[in-house]
């Protein structure tokens, strides 16, 4: 570029737009964002997504100093597996945000909508949506980053000028920034001018420089892994991981079932080990993990079917995951996912044969579900049921694990053979209850009756200590509300991003004002052993089953705070409404409502949560629900929503996240075939269930919960998930409440846009609800539409 003095007219013309770019951008961007995630909140947002912001810089979405900016925000709270961070260190706030990670973060954390062309591109100029704007001041920081020609004619200006002059206007309050202004009239012949230009130029450096850093860490990273290696925070978390199942397996006895899982591995890439709660699942997959480990096998603990590709490398691998499908019912984006990548799965596991090995678990009562057990999926090659035949644990085998069990607590001189013979009888959970017996002094005198009745034994434990030891009850109480999982870090002074939640706790669950957490984080670490494991920084329940009863026994104590605070799987996994189709619940760890309770002043909280859960667009978890398939819940619920002036129906225009995702739907024609020539009900309704139960597809509502999933927004509202799930009695009540104009408009609001597209019946068909298609039809649905090619397309 020639001296400032002497710019020519194309050059003022780069100028000027450069520094609209690097210096007005940045704070328009910022003030927008800042709107969106306020600084107030800044470090809670964070601390809530930590995961997802570790993932993004994991894929490179987000860069290693934008990562440092982030992790010095004050509050923020990070896992110690990351590097630590160098002391006296400035803090930062969203000023020192780039409008790369500005854009990023709004669009990951803050639930922007994607621009028409997506985040990388420049948008279409009609895209009016805040995402499409930051899009544009991204796209063209980006270009002038990357710019070799410093000059720009007038008719280029005067295009680019106007299209971030435009995205500027609109992510200020729809007013032109005066800076605008200020830039457009610069005299750049002064020297004040001068001045300027050269420092977003040297800022422009800057930015160079960096990006060149992190170019060097980038190719540094890939030559590690090139070499066969796994991300460094994966090996770490991965090497404590390791060493506390080392100490777990200590006392692991080997059976018939865990001999019989390592014989399988040896010929099979892909094990599922099923059973019921507490029979040894988790423990006998990195018992045998740690055996292929021995035999050269690197351990890799992850949570997805993604992680296996993700983190395969060159080595010899033993891939671990708990709970693979939920753990307390079945998730359908979980195997929709595994379904989804089966056969890039199947060739990344036989890609080298024998070299990588993938060990889950999975609940019996959801591995018998039909949804699954339909699924094509690697998880339903092989299957070990420690249950089943010679697996299940024989008296001798019981008698072993028991001994092993108290002898690693130095118990088993204690034990008369009269008292392992009875404790052997027992067919509940069996390793499960020799290692609770064999931490606790107070289950260990009181062996036998545990072990008859252990469930009631550990609620007669939670009532006293809810009394007596209110300090290790509310520590208990903590644990369950965050999944069963505690950061030791959280009773920290200076980590106050839980403190609202865990004083409210403190205050319920009795203890005294004065308590402090540290108090509260003492009771926890006496209590590993007896009720908590600890794995680095983490503290989790020695089972799930002590997770469950505590969130029991906690909502029957304090309904109000528990269905205020708890997790959303709680809920819909662990609640029921008491009617004559589910009056013998077996588990004893479910909350029970009775149905004249419903309309009861302590159940306000509930029904609070579930509509702001709605109200989020959060509806899958609301909609796997036991509670939404009660009619009187159903009634209660929104009558009571209505009452409150919260209006229930305007809910069904709430849009949630979609990604699209061309699918078959060719078995839509067989219904259609028969309905476009038949109105009768009876007989309809007839032949509906007919294909419903004669065909597999129909067997579950896979296809159609996949196209809410995976549908543009505007059919990814509330009344389309409902019908995907098939949840009638919601449903009902909705349909019924709305105007006829209103149905008529939902029955027909496709054709406004597309005429060949009609998906609202079609979905009712795939969803697989009889009551609902039947009604439909009862109200003028056109079951001669056609939905095979125009609506996969237009998803």
């Amino acid at each position: 570029m020639t001296s400032i003095s002497q710019l020519t007219e194309e050059e003022r013309n780069f100028t000027k737009f450069v520094l609209l770019n690097f210096k007005v951008s940045p704070d328009i961007a910022r003030r927008f964002f800042d709107g969106v995630i306020r600084p107030t909140q800044l470090a809670k947002i964070v601390n809530s997504n930590i995961h997802a912001i570790i993932n993004l810089q994991k894929s490179k979405r987000i860069n290693v100093t934008q990562l440092k900016i982030l992790r010095d925000v004050p509050g923020t709270v990070w896992p110690s597996y990351l590097p630590p961070m160098p002391m006296g260190t400035k803090a930062t706030s969203s000023k020192d945000f780039d409008i790369s990670l500005m854009v990023c973060l709004l669009r990951n954390l803050g639930g922007l909508l994607t621009p028409s062309n997506g985040w990388d591109h420049l948008p279409h100029p009609n895209d009016m949506l805040p995402g499409a704007h930051l899009a544009t001041l991204k796209w063209y920081r980006n270009q002038l980053a990357h710019a070799t020609v410093t000059s720009m004619d007038t008719h280029e200006f005067t295009d680019k000028w106007v299209c971030v002059e435009k995205a500027l206007t609109s992510l200020n309050n729809g007013q032109r920034p005066h800076e605008v202004t200020d830039i457009l009239d610069l005299d750049l012949d002064g020297e004040i001018a001068k001045t300027v230009a050269n420092a977003e130029m040297n800022q422009i450096k800057k930015e160079y420089l960096d990006c060149e850093k992190e170019k060097e860490q980038i190719e540094s990273d890939f030559s590690f892994y090139r070499e066969g290696n796994l991300p460094k925070n994966i090996a770490e978390t991965n090497a404590t991981l390791l060493d506390a199942w080392r100490i777990e397996d200590n006392s692991f006895y080997e059976t018939n079932g865990s001999k019989l899982v390592y014989a399988k591995v040896k010929d099979f890439s892909c094990i599922l080990v099923i059973s019921n709660s507490g029979l040894g699942k988790t423990a006998t997959i990195r018992h045998i993990a740690l055996k292929l480990l021995s035999e050269g096998f690197e351990i890799i603990s992850v949570e997805s079917p993604e992680d296996i590709i993700k983190y395969k490398t060159k080595q010899n691998q033993v891939f671990l995951i708990d709970d693979v499908l939920g753990k307390y019912g079945l998730s359908p984006t979980l195997l929709e996912k595994w379904e989804r990548i089966n056969e890039k799965l199947t060739r990344c596991l036989g890609s080298e044969l024998g070299s990588n090995k993938v060990l889950c678990t999975l609940r019996l009562q959801i591995a018998l579900n039909t949804r699954f057990t339909n699924a094509s999926t690697i998880l339903n090659q092989v299957i070990v049921n420690l249950e089943e035949g010679s697996n299940a644990l024989s008296k001798e085998e019981k008698r072993k694990i028991l001994l092993k069990h108290l002898n690693r607590s130095d118990k088993e001189h204690e034990m008369k053979p009269e008292d392992i013979e009875i404790m052997s009888q027992t067919k509940y959970a069996f390793p499960l209850l020799c290692k609770l017996v064999s931490t606790n002094e107070e289950r260990f005198r009181n062996r036998i009756t545990f072990f008859r009745e252990p469930i009631s034994l550990l609620k007669e434990e939670l009532n006293k200590m809810s009394n007596e030891n209110k300090s290790l009850y509310c520590s208990l109480v903590l644990c369950m509300l965050y999944n069963g999982t505690l950061k030791r870090s959280i009773f920290d002074f200076d980590s106050p991003e839980c403190d609202e939640k865990i004083y409210k706790i403190m205050q319920n669950c009795g203890l005294q004002r004065n308590t402090s957490k540290k108090e509260l984080g003492d009771s926890v670490l006496c209590a590993i052993g007896s009720y908590f494991t600890q794995e680095s920084d983490n503290i989790r329940f020695i089972h799930d089953a002590l997770e469950e009863t505590v969130g029991r026994h906690f909502c029957l104590i304090n309904p109000k705070v528990m269905f205020s605070e708890c997790d959303l799987l709680f809920i819909r996994d662990r609640v029921r409404v008491r009617s004559d189709t589910n009056g013998n619940e077996k588990d004893e760890n479910i909350v029970i409502i009775q149905e004249d309770e419903l309309d009861k002043d302590h159940l306000r909280p509930l029904y609070d949560r579930l509509f702001k859960e709605l109200k989020s667009g959060r509806f899958s978890g609301l909609l796997m629900s036991h509670l939404f398939k009660n009619r009187s819940f159903v009634r209660i619920f929104g009558t009571i929503i209505d009452n409150n002036g919260r209006m229930l129906v305007h809910t069904l225009s709430m849009k949630v996240c979609s990604e699209r995702l061309q699918r078959d739907q060719s078995i839509f024609e067989k219904a259609v075939e028969f309905l476009s020539s038949n109105r009768d009900q009876s007989a309809v309704g007839r032949k509906v269930k007919e294909i419903f139960l004669s065909n597999k597809e129909f067997q579950d509502n896979s296809d159609a919960i996949s196209r809410v999933v995976e549908a543009k927004w505007s059919r990814s509202t509330l009344i389309y998930w409902i019908i995907a799930f098939g949840c009638y009695e919601f449903f009902h009540y909705i349909w019924n409440k709305i105007t006829t104009i209103e149905r008529k408009w939902l029955l027909t609001s496709d054709i406004l846009h597309q005429p060949f597209v009609k998906s609202f019946f079609p979905l009712a068909v795939l969803g697989g609800s009889i009551d609902i298609v039947t009604e439909l039809i009862s109200s003028g649905a056109d079951v001669n539409c056609f939905s095979e090619i125009w609506e996969t397309s237009y998803v």
